[in-house]
């Protein structure tokens, strides 16, 4: 599944058996952008460096490099389903990570916009491999109610209503400690006395933050009175993970992830 915004074409989620090997040569060898050659994709669309660069700067590919950003975050602190899966998250984080926080030192670098296609490239190869979507935690925000976010107010990104909302996910989450360290061994995050999670949390914001990126709903010009329609509309995506809680129980914690972001 393809992430969306405009970074889209350059992620070649129909990319020919060219395409495919060009990818793989350059990623099993530890290639960067610059070493992957131009090749065309069966959309036309080209997976060259040089074609990234040549993309415009806007915030929608601060946006989608977000999107690609915090689903890899999600990703690594999931469960390995087999070596194939591990392999792809592991470079998937490894390339995104390291693109994401040069961003937030120069948002116009297109060498870490192409990194972060790469990486999305990687978690859609992911799936092929037998990675089972939404088989992610809290690390990965709250897919039901991002959704419900941008869809109820389309001037609102994909990857901005993530950001106002992930690490406000993880600090009123339960999750296993262990798959917090992992996290917070991931991004580099020194030992604290302080509970995994809130560390996570604060670095989570601090990079959105040096993005650009709001880590807030308030600052979405959405009414705190719209908060209830959002949570109601969490229940009617079907492809989100509802687990074993009723609509009811999915409401209220919509509800109170939503009053917590605010």
């Amino acid at each position: 599944m393809a992430q969306s915004g405009e970074l889209t074409p350059f992620l070649a989620d129909h990319v020919t058996e060219e395409g495919r090997t060009a990818f793989l040569k350059a990623i099993r060898t530890g290639a960067t952008t610059a070493d992957i050659p131009a090749v065309s994709n069966a959309k036309g669309y080209r997976t060259d460096g040089a074609g990234v660069a040549s993309a415009p700067t806007s915030s929608s590919h601060r946006s989608t490099a977000t999107t690609v950003f915090s689903s890899v975050v999600g990703a690594i602190a999931a469960a390995e389903s087999n070596p194939l899966v591990e392999g792809d998250r592991l470079q998937a984080f490894r390339l995104a990570f390291r693109a994401y926080s040069a961003l937030a030192q120069n948002r116009d670098d297109a060498a870490s916009r192409a990194d972060l296609c790469i990486a999305a490239f990687l978690q859609n190869r992911a799936e092929d491999d037998g990675s089972r979507m939404g088989a992610s935690s809290s690390f990965g925000g709250d897919y039901a109610v991002s959704t419900a976010l941008h869809v109820q107010f389309p001037h609102v990104g994909q990857g901005e209503s993530i950001s106002t909302i992930h690490a406000t996910k993880i600090r009123l989450s339960q999750d296993d400690e262990a798959a917090a360290q992992v996290v917070a061994d991931a991004l580099g995050l020194s030992r604290s006395n302080r509970p995994i999670r809130l560390v996570i949390a604060d670095e989570l914001e601090r990079l959105y933050r040096c993005v650009g990126m709001p880590i807030r709903l308030s600052e979405l010009n959405i009414p705190r009175s719209a908060l209830p329609l959002i949570a109601g509309q969490t229940v009617k995506n079907f492809n989100a993970n509802a687990g074993v809680r009723s609509d009811g129980e999915r409401i209220a914690a919509a509800q109170q992830l939503l009053e917590a972001a605010y």
